[in-house]
């Protein structure tokens, strides 16, 4: 019963906090709190992937096979999180919806396969 509240207090939170999808027109559409948190991990993420590549071209005694492998997984984070940051669309900007799904298939393949 008490466990009952408890799971039922955290779900109200998490909804009222916009974390929670909702549907609308055949869109999953996320709170703004959800959208802020995504672009602010996605920009730290891109910080960090341009800090990996800077310091790669910066010093060349660090141009060893496995920097390049860092370097490579950097750029396609890179790449994946600039298609998180082109955010939602609607209908009828379906060439924006593809052109994001096929840039985050693609990198996020290749993120996982360096």
């Amino acid at each position: 019963l008490a466990q009952d509240r408890l799971l039922r207090s955290v779900e109200h939170t998490v909804a009222m906090l916009g974390f929670t999808p909702t549907s609308s027109e055949g869109f999953v559409e996320y709170g703004a709190a959800f959208h802020a948190l995504n672009s602010l991990s996605a920009i730290l993420s891109i910080i960090g992937s341009l800090t990996v590549i800077v310091t790669f071209i910066a010093f060349p005694q660090l141009r060893r096979f496995f920097a390049r492998l860092a370097v490579y997984l950097a750029l396609s984070d890179l790449w994946l999180c600039t298609s998180l940051l082109l955010g939602q669309s609607h209908a009828p900007h379906y060439t924006k919806c593809h052109i994001q799904s096929l840039l985050g298939t693609y990198f996020g393949l290749a993120s996982v396969l360096w």
